[in-house]
């Protein structure tokens, strides 16, 4: 049986629930990776919380989401 996480983790490559068309999932998972590392860039701290790819688009979903449309996948 598959805890939590590892549902979670499928749905990423799933299309993340299908909330995204499956012509513009290229760019979405591109634009996502590049939001990751914009985020590794802005935490390079050793006080700073830093997320592996994974474990960044598990916690912020949804917003990721939303600045996809809103910035029509311009990073």
């Amino acid at each position: 049986m598959e805890d939590y996480k590892q549902k979670q983790l499928k749905l990423i490559d799933l299309n993340w629930d299908g909330d995204v068309n499956t012509q513009e999932y290229p760019t979405f998972k591109s634009f996502t990776s590049r939001m990751w590392l914009d985020h590794v860039d802005e935490t390079n701290d050793h006080l700073a919380t830093t997320y592996t790819f994974e474990e960044y688009v598990l916690q912020y979903h949804d917003w990721l989401k939303k600045q996809y449309i809103l910035k029509n996948g311009i990073v």
